[in-house]
C-alpha cells in the first residue's frame, strides 16, 4: 500500500510539473516576436518638407509611382504605401508614373487636381503672379478650381474656370501625342487663353488643343493686326487680304504677304494664295472689320 501511494504522489508531481512547464512555454515572449515599429525618422521624413515660401499644399498617394521633388532638391523623393502624404510648397513638382494616380490639396481651399498616368506638375505661387499648378507633361488630370486659380496647360496655354464661384470639374487628356483634350464637365464656364485666341467653354463642351512646337502660351495683340469677325469663324491679320463666303466657309486671298492667326494657329501667306477657313455650321452675318 505505501509503495502504490508513493508511486501515484510522483506521477501526481510529474504531471503537475509537465503542466507548469508548458504554460510557462507558452507565455514566453520569445517563442513568437512582436511587432517591429519603424524608426521615427522613417515613418515621417514624407510630412517634411524643406521651408519654402507661399501656401503649402498637401500631395496623396493615391497608387504607385508617385514622387514629390521639394524646392531646390536635386531630385525627387517617392510616397510608398506606408508615407503615403507630403507637404509641398511653390517652387516644388509631383511627378507621376504611368500607373500613378496622386491628389493635389490646398488647405482650407477647394482647388484640387487629381494627376492619372504619367505627368509632372510645378507648383507656382499666385502672390507672385504665377499659376498656382503649371502642367510640363500630363496624360490625364481633373481640376476643380476658384475664381483666381489659373493652371497652365503644357505648352502655355492658360486655363481658368468660372469668375465668380468654385467650379468644376474640368477634364484634361492626352488623347494624342500633340493634342490636349480639354473637357468642361461642370455646370459652369472656363476660358482658355491660347496663344491670340480666347475659348469659352460652356457645361458639357470640349476642345482639343494642338501642342505646337513654337508654344500656346497667350500672346499680346498685334498693334498693326485688325480682327475679323464673320460669324463663322473669327480670325486676325496683318498685311492685306480679302476674304468671301464659299458654301458655308471663309475664302481668304493674301494681296500682299500677310499673316493669318485663327483659333490660335498662325498661317503666313504669300501673295495671291489663299486659305479656307470653316466648317461653319450656319450662313454668316455680314463681315465686319475692327481696326
Amino acid at each position: 500500500m505505501r509503495s502504490r501511494d508513493s508511486s501515484s504522489g510522483r506521477a501526481r508531481a510529474s504531471a503537475a510539473l509537465l503542466l507548469a512547464a508548458g504554460l510557462g512555454a507558452c507565455a514566453s515572449p520569445q517563442r513568437v516576436p512582436g511587432p517591429m515599429p519603424l524608426p521615427a525618422e522613417v515613418e515621417g521624413a514624407a510630412e517634411e518638407a524643406p521651408a519654402g515660401e507661399g501656401a503649402e499644399l498637401t500631395v496623396v498617394r493615391h497608387s504607385d509611382e508617385v514622387a514629390v521633388q521639394y524646392p531646390g532638391a536635386p531630385a525627387g523623393s517617392r510616397l510608398t504605401y506606408w508615407r503615403k502624404r507630403a507637404r509641398l510648397s511653390p517652387g516644388g513638382r509631383v511627378i507621376t508614373s504611368a500607373a500613378g494616380r496622386a491628389e493635389l490639396l490646398w488647405p482650407g481651399d477647394s482647388s484640387s487636381v487629381v494627376m492619372m498616368g504619367a505627368g509632372v506638375a510645378a507648383i507656382g505661387d499666385p502672390r507672385r503672379d504665377e499659376p498656382f499648378v503649371r502642367f510640363l507633361e500630363v496624360s490625364r488630370a481633373l481640376l476643380q478650381l476658384t475664381p483666381e486659380d489659373r493652371v497652365e496647360l503644357p505648352g502655355g496655354a492658360i486655363l481658368r474656370g468660372d469668375p465668380a464661384v468654385a467650379s468644376g470639374p474640368f477634364s484634361l487628356e492626352l488623347v494624342a501625342p500633340e493634342i490636349l483634350r480639354v473637357r468642361n464637365q461642370s455646370t459652369l464656364g472656363a476660358r482658355i487663353a491660347y496663344r491670340a485666341a480666347l475659348l469659352d467653354l460652356g457645361p458639357g463642351d470640349e476642345v482639343d488643343l494642338p501642342l505646337l512646337a513654337s508654344g500656346t502660351a497667350p500672346r499680346d495683340p498685334d498693334p498693326a493686326a485688325r480682327r475679323v469677325e464673320t460669324g463663322i469663324v473669327d480670325f486676325v491679320f496683318t498685311g492685306r487680304v480679302e476674304w468671301t463666303v464659299v458654301d458655308g466657309r471663309i475664302r481668304v486671298r493674301a494681296e500682299e504677304a500677310s499673316e493669318l492667326e485663327v483659333l490660335g494657329l498662325r498661317v503666313r501667306l504669300a501673295p495671291g494664295e489663299e486659305i479656307l477657313l470653316g466648317p461653319p455650321e450656319n450662313l454668316p452675318r455680314l463681315a465686319r472689320v475692327r481696326g
